[in-house]
């Protein structure tokens, strides 16, 4: 994290003044995007992306 703050709630509005233009904060599995707020982090793995792709490619 960019700051010592310890909860991501404190954490956004202090990085949102410092930075300019911060449209998503992540710490640990947690996450705050501007499009959806608080929320929680959920990685795929590699392999299964790149199957994804892929896919769509042909």
């Amino acid at each position: 994290m960019l700051c010592d703050i310890d909860t991501l709630e404190e954490a956004v509005p202090y990085l949102r003044k410092r930075f300019d233009r911060v449209v998503r904060v992540e710490q640990g599995l947690e996450l705050w995007t501007i499009e959806g707020g608080f929320g929680e982090f959920h990685p795929r793995p590699v392999e299964e992306v790149l199957v994804e792709v892929a896919e769509k490619e042909g």
